[in-house]
């Protein structure tokens, strides 16, 4: 995933790499954009307006990114005092914003009171905590309000939740047999609430026969299928695999190591009575066409397959138990 920010700040940059990396494909480019808002944003809509300014000027400086992020701190007055909110915009191809705010944190009084003088916020805070014993406890909410990690971390992950729920109505997985992905399917589609649709069950009689024997009927049935507004379907079937990207909205390969696509076949053998991804009935089997058909399986060519749909779809790589575990938990 190829990521622009608005901004030079290592800080920043660190943060949302930290919040947005579910798996090892994330390039961040940080731009010097003009947030188009004063130094010292006093009002939480000035905060936003200048979240949304970093996001898109950002991304036309590089154009060639996946997602746009834009992040801005500000204040804000409640109740006569000043609050610390933190706010991520993400600007898509398409135009569209998704935007987190986070929640405020108040200022020391002391603090926005030299606020009300027009002081300037990151002077007057730091003045404030060189006073505090490294002891005392609001110490520690004085260093939060300065480094804004947490803050910021909310707002990425509430901008991202928004962004992830547009794009995970039709949602294609693909990858090599034994890899895990219908169990992975299986736990998105309850946690997502979509309907889970299991190519091997779709195809196969309970004695291993196929329902579609004719190669049109089945590329048929597959057009029909994927016309739903929402769906996850997981499976191979080359024949069929770009007339599925092509509706995706999200794409999720699993590119696992091939001897370990082998193994996790054979012994789902003696782990399923009955395999919930296949039709009642039918037997898990493991025979030396289903090994040839894993080593031959070609893993590059899919995975550049793949890559292409990055312009039109969110497109996730699965390579091992942490990156299937990391990408669930992000999915919401």
């Amino acid at each position: 995933m190829k990521i622009s920010l608005g901004s030079k700040s290592i800080n920043k940059k660190n943060i949302l790499l930290k919040e947005i990396k579910y798996n090892d494909i994330v390039d961040i480019i940080c731009n010097d954009v003009n947030s188009g808002i004063s130094e010292q944003p006093l009002t939480e809509e000035e905060t936003i307006q200048g979240a949304r300014n970093r996001a898109k000027n950002s991304f036309f400086v590089e154009q060639n990114v996946d997602l746009s992020f834009g992040m801005e701190g500000g204040l804000s007055k409640i109740n006569g005092i000043y609050n610390l909110v933190c706010v991520t915009a993400i600007y898509t191809k398409d135009g569209n914003y998704y935007l987190g705010i986070s929640s405020k944190l108040p200022l020391p009084l002391k603090v926005s009171n030299e606020i009300e003088k027009f002081k300037e916020f990151g002077v007057v805070i730091r003045q404030y905590q060189n006073n505090l014993s490294k002891d005392d406890a609001e110490y520690h909410l004085v260093k939060k309000l300065i480094d804004r990690e947490d803050l910021f971390k909310e707002s990425i992950q509430k901008s991202f939740l928004l962004y992830s729920k547009s794009k995970l109505n039709r949602i294609a997985i693909i990858g090599i047999s034994g890899s895990g992905k219908s169990t992975f399917a299986n736990k998105l589609g309850k946690k997502l609430n979509r309907p889970i649709i299991h190519l091997d069950k779709e195809y196969w009689t309970s004695d291993w026969k196929a329902k579609y024997p004719v190669k049109e009927d089945w590329n048929n049935f597959i057009k029909e299928l994927v016309k739903q507004d929402q769906w996850i379907i997981d499976g191979n079937y080359r024949s069929t695999v770009e007339i599925r990207l092509e509706r995706a909205d999200t794409i999720i390969y699993f590119d696992i190591p091939k001897w370990r696509a082998v193994w996790r076949a054979f012994i789902r053998v003696f782990n399923r009575k009955q395999p919930f991804d296949k039709t009642e009935g039918i037997k898990e089997k493991f025979d030396l066409e289903l090994v040839r058909y894993i080593i031959n399986y070609p893993k590059n060519k899919i995975l550049s397959m793949v890559e292409s749909y990055r312009n039109k779809s969110q497109v996730f790589i699965v390579r091992n138990n942490k990156d299937c575990m990391g990408l669930l938990s992000k999915l919401n």
